[in-house]
């Protein structure tokens, strides 16, 4: 087959030319620009607390941002909180001091109470000791001891006497009819009460050799009168 000639038509692109023609490498190539990471600034973190605090609320000028005399201002503020908060701290301190002390002075003023009434009470239990219960005959067999000097003189006649007191043991001397005579009290016909009396001073050693004169009634009890020794 013959060349064509010269200056010919020339003849039609392939199906690889045309894929060659028509996607290039560079339409392989993705279109998306990657978008670049801005850094956030100093001064919106800064605005974005203030907005988060109320206290830092009215802290930013007209661009957002906190300005240093704003900071210094807050600062200021927050020194008089401060000072305030130690101010009361030193005065409840003070005041704790004060109770603490008060305390110690009551505990004082009861420490010296506590000792005084012990002294009182030592005191009276010196001046007042305890007696023994004696019987009316050990009573009647003391009458010659001397006893404490009263303001007047018994009467010549009751020097040999001795006045006995007796429990009110019935309400009504009738009451006596109904015992079995063996209870010494009140209200005792003077036979009984002889009776009783002058055994009772011969049971006692010290009063046996006493000699009794004559029983009497009184509105108390009895009264013994002695023989002159």
């Amino acid at each position: 087959m013959a060349d064509p000639p010269a200056g010919g038509p020339e003849p039609p692109p392939t199906n690889a030319q045309r894929g060659t023609a028509i996607f290039t490498r560079e339409n392989f190539e993705p279109s998306i620009v990657p978008r670049k990471r801005r850094s956030p600034r100093h001064g919106d973190e800064i605005t974005t607390i203030a907005r988060s605090n109320p206290e830092f609320a009215n802290t930013e000028d007209s661009t957002g941002r906190v300005t240093t005399k704003e900071i210094r201002q807050l600062i200021s503020s927050l020194k008089e909180v401060i000072a305030y908060q130690t101010t009361v701290i030193e005065s409840t301190k003070a005041e704790l001091l004060e109770v603490k002390h008060d305390q110690n002075v009551l505990r004082d003023q009861n420490e010296k109470l506590y000792d005084e009434i012990r002294t009182l009470r030592e005191r009276i239990e010196t001046l007042t000791p305890v007696t023994e219960a004696r019987s009316w005959a050990a009573v009647a067999a003391s009458g010659s001891i001397s006893s404490p000097q009263s303001n007047h003189q018994r009467p010549e006649k009751e020097r040999d006497c001795v006045r006995i007191s007796t429990q009110r043991s019935f309400v009504d001397p009738s009451d006596n009819d109904n015992t079995d005579g063996n209870t010494f009290g009140r209200y005792l016909p003077t036979d009984a009460a002889n009776t009783y009396i002058r055994t009772a001073l011969l049971n006692a050693p010290s009063t046996q050799d006493a000699q009794v004169a004559g029983v009497g009634t009184t509105k108390t009890g009895y009264v013994i009168r002695f023989k002159d020794p």
